[in-house]
């Protein structure tokens, strides 16, 4: 994955864009990993202020799975109102 993000939120905006993506090597083909939010939206939604973490997974073709990898978006408002 591309690693735990400390980010802040996008001007005029309570929450962040974030690009988010994983990549997976195996000895064998291996499947692209999937993610899932822990507050169940979608990886292109909308990060709000605090944190949310991305559970990845991933299968290579022989039906093995990868360790599950968690990466943390943490979003700090720092807009001065």
């Amino acid at each position: 994955h591309n690693g735990d993000q400390p980010v802040n939120t996008d001007s005029g905006v309570c929450g962040a864009d974030v690009s988010v993506s994983a990549s997976a090597t195996d000895n064998c083909t291996v499947g692209t990993p999937t993610g899932v939010r822990s507050d169940g939206l979608a990886l292109d939604a909308l990060y709000p202020v605090g944190v949310t973490t991305i559970a990845w997974d991933v299968t290579d073709a022989n039906g093995n799975d990868a360790t599950q990898v968690v990466q943390t978006i943490t979003v700090t408002d720092n807009e001065i109102p």
